[in-house]
């Protein structure tokens, strides 16, 4: 390549644009681990699924979604070849299970939601038509009703309520 006068000013440029892009990364990083704390890890102990604030007696998954957001930020200073502490390290280290955890707890609230939404449907027709009904008594004393005993238990067969001794059903009365 010939030679430019400029060439001396663009590289002592590139250097300084180096530079301040490190240090930029150096304290969005020192701010990052100011702003994830010393335990991140208590964000973990609290329970999967909670009742809705918003639907009464549907569920929500209650995991703390900036948990796989620190996962995933971490995922990044880790590329950029940052450390990362201990203690978020082990949250990361378990990133795989968390996802799966929130994906397979999300599918639950999803299936369950789904069902109670559909025999409140079923409820709301037949207490318009006024047929009388067989009741099926879910946890916390709600109660449910269908026109058959064969109605109710291919119903519950069909949307995998009974395959065990699942905790969606604690008793069927007839």
């Amino acid at each position: 390549m010939p030679y430019c006068a400029m060439s001396e000013e663009i590289y002592h440029q590139e250097d300084i644009m180096i530079k301040s892009i490190k240090d930029s990364m150096k304290e969005l990083h020192i701010k990052w681990l100011y702003y994830v704390g010393d335990n991140p890890r208590a964000q973990l102990d609290r329970c999967l699924m909670r009742q809705s604030d918003s639907k009464p007696g549907l569920l929500e998954c209650n995991i703390d979604p900036n948990i796989l957001n620190l996962c995933h930020e971490c995922f990044y200073w880790i590329s950029f070849k940052f450390n990362i502490p201990v203690h978020i390290q082990q949250i990361y280290d378990m990133w795989d299970t968390l996802r799966f955890i929130y994906e397979s707890v999300l599918a639950v609230t999803l299936a369950y939601n789904k069902i109670i939404e559909g025999l409140f449907s079923i409820i709301n027709y037949h207490v318009k038509v006024q047929i009388p009904m067989y009741k099926l008594s879910f946890c916390r004393r709600r109660h449910y009703f269908f026109t058959s005993k064969k109605k109710l238990l291919l119903l519950i067969r069909k949307l995998y309520l009974v395959k065990s001794n699942d905790m969606l059903i604690n008793t069927i009365k007839f």
